[in-house]
């Protein structure tokens, strides 16, 4: 039983944009890497210089497998957060299960010593902030053992946020990427988890443009939860969207209006890169929802109703 525990989820801050969960971190990316689709990427030059470091994390792994067969068979979360305008970080949490080894691991992180690399420990909220710096690429890794947890991040930020959610008893109530972890069982491959919150943010990291359609979808939507798999080297996302019930939206009307069946599956040609299928109940029922939705902006109403009457003419 490697879930995610609950506890685990207080230790990730509210501002999460969006949270990557695997149970087995090591089997899963095997069954990446090993994947026919994984190599069909290779062989296109721009997908290839763009995982080139995820190939060499592959050798490391198939090198070393007896370690990260240890390390591998714990649950992690990865989460993303901004730093910064167009700056972001991750942070990584390791499910350690029980607290044995613990105090073996946080002494030998701080007696641990490199020519190239130096660590420095002080506390922070009575728990102990290990500083791994590592001279020849001018970088810190910062480390926490907090409870039966490994935190750490290249942020130190980050990783002194996550302790203090930690400590607050309340802090998950709040949570939008928590208002999404409530499936219990089989996690697949890994799951994915989306922040709506968060998102504007994140998206104007990659782009200057104004995002306002993505600024509505935020207020639209409030968290994503997917699980990912791996059939027949297809790679399958499944899971449910929480839609904020309190902003009138065309997602809301949609939702209210009941389920269709779509056949476009069956006319669909296989090089078809993308569709997308909304189906609904009873058009005059999505009609009048509809009308009820776009009421609620007068502008946009207005000119709803101008094009409506120059189609009727």
């Amino acid at each position: 039983e490697n879930d995610i525990s609950e506890d685990a989820w207080r230790y990730v801050p509210r501002d999460a944009v969006y949270c990557v969960t695997i149970d087995d971190p090591i089997e899963a990316w095997k069954q990446i890497a090993g994947s026919n689709t994984w190599g069909h990427l290779q062989r296109n030059n721009w997908f290839a210089d763009l995982t080139s470091a995820a190939n060499s994390l592959d050798s490391l792994i198939r090198d070393n497998a007896l370690l990260f067969d240890l390390i591998g068979s714990r649950s992690l979360i990865i989460s993303a957060h901004m730093t910064g305008f167009k700056q972001s970080d991750f942070l990584f949490l390791v499910d350690l299960k029980n607290a044995s080894g613990i105090t073996f691991l946080n002494d030998y992180l701080t007696s641990y010593r490199t020519g190239r690399v130096s660590v420095q420990k002080e506390r922070f909220l009575e728990e102990d902030l290990i500083t791994i710096r590592n001279a020849e690429s001018n970088t810190n890794l910062y480390v926490s053992f907090p409870g039966k947890f490994l935190v750490a991040s290249y942020n130190r930020k980050i990783l002194m946020s996550s302790i203090t959610a930690g400590k607050d008893t309340l802090y998950t109530a709040g949570n939008a990427i928590m208002n999404a972890v409530e499936e219990p069982g089989d996690n697949g491959l890994m799951k994915l988890y989306v922040n709506y919150e968060m998102l504007p943010a994140f998206v104007r990291t990659y782009s200057n443009e104004a995002a306002s359609g993505i600024e509505r979808l935020a207020l639209t939507l409030r968290s994503t939860s997917l699980r990912v798999t791996m059939e027949d080297d297809f790679i399958k996302a499944q899971g449910k969207t929480i839609v904020n019930d309190s902003v009138e939206s065309y997602l809301k009307t949609l939702m209210v209006s009941g389920a269709g069946p779509s056949e476009f599956l069956e006319i669909a040609p296989q090089r078809t890169a993308f569709a997308m299928a909304l189906g609904f109940e009873s058009f005059q029922d999505f009609f009048i929802n509809f009308e009820k939705n776009i009421q609620q902006d007068v502008t946009d109403y207005n000119s709803y109703r101008q094009s409506l009457l120059q189609v009727e003419q």
